[in-house]
């Protein structure tokens, strides 16, 4: 899985600047699919499943998405992973 930079939005505003995310782009019953992961840059920053979040890559990509995972870890970084919705564009 390919590692992009891209900036977060939540609610209309950037939450997490320049953040690495691992992205995983393919096409399913003839249909542009998208998920991934990153690693909040802040132990701070909180995300729940279902959250609708939108990521804006560098390349001038973007697109909404969904929180299906976030996992917090003792003592090691948290882990949000998403699935696209709709297109990266």
């Amino acid at each position: 899985m390919p590692t992009v930079r891209a900036n977060i939005e939540r609610d209309g505003s950037v939450i997490a600047k320049d953040v690495s995310v691992w992205l995983n782009e393919f096409t399913d019953g003839g249909l542009k699919s998208w998920n991934g992961s990153f690693t909040p840059p802040s132990p701070a920053l909180l995300f729940e499943p279902g959250d609708e979040c939108r990521l804006l890559l560098r390349d001038g990509r973007s697109g909404s998405f969904f929180v299906s995972r976030f996992e917090i870890r003792t003592g090691h970084a948290s882990v949000v992973q998403f699935v696209g919705s709709g297109g990266l564009e």
